[in-house]
């Protein structure tokens, strides 16, 4: 079995809260996680991009999709573009023994931990309290027509899989300042 069975990538799917509707732009789901004809999971990553859309509004989403999915999201990537630059922001959700409300300065020590992987508290399912973790962002990256600062972005390949223990022959994905570039090119054309 191929890494590529064990994933989907899929978008325009319409997730409800009691609130809320919303759609992400792309969502990623590991086999664990696929919809069936009867129950829709959440995925463990979206994706969600703004032209129009502000900034505040981006990071608002991003918390809504922790907390409509009661922690099962484990990644949110939100990505601002403009004319001039594009900004990226991975958020995750914060370790349950994070103070709260979270601090600058315990935000900046968890984005200068490479380990930082959003923690799986229970298992089955591998669900992380609501009131124990916070979401905020853990990495941010700028590209613009010259620079890339902020890369490299680190998806803990554990939250993206759901998995407690990685397995030895796999590694997070590190989006470069390449991939950034590249991800950018249209941009800047």
């Amino acid at each position: 079995m191929g890494l590529d069975e064990q994933y989907c990538w899929g978008g325009a799917t319409r997730y409800k809260s009691l609130l809320r509707d919303k759609e992400a732009d792309q969502v990623f789901s590991p086999s664990s996680r696929w919809p069936s004809s009867t129950n829709l999971q959440w995925p463990t990553m979206v994706v969600e991009t703004g032209v129009a859309e502000s900034l505040p509004r981006l990071r608002q989403n991003a918390r809504w999709w922790f907390g409509a999915s009661n922690r099962e999201v484990r990644i949110v990537v939100i990505i601002s573009i403009k004319k001039t630059a594009t900004h990226f922001e991975q958020w995750q959700l914060a370790p349950p023994n994070a103070p709260q409300p979270l601090t600058r300065a315990y935000i900046d020590r968890l984005r200068r931990n490479p380990s930082n992987v959003p923690v799986l508290l229970q298992q089955p399912p591998l669900q992380q309290p609501s009131n124990m973790q916070q979401p905020y962002s853990c990495a941010e990256v700028d590209v613009t027509k010259t620079t890339v600062d902020g890369a490299p972005m680190t998806i803990p390949y554990c939250a993206l899989f759901d998995i407690p223990i990685r397995p030895p022959n796999m590694q997070d994905i590190v989006l470069d300042a390449q991939v950034f570039r590249f991800i950018t090119a249209l941009n800047f054309s």
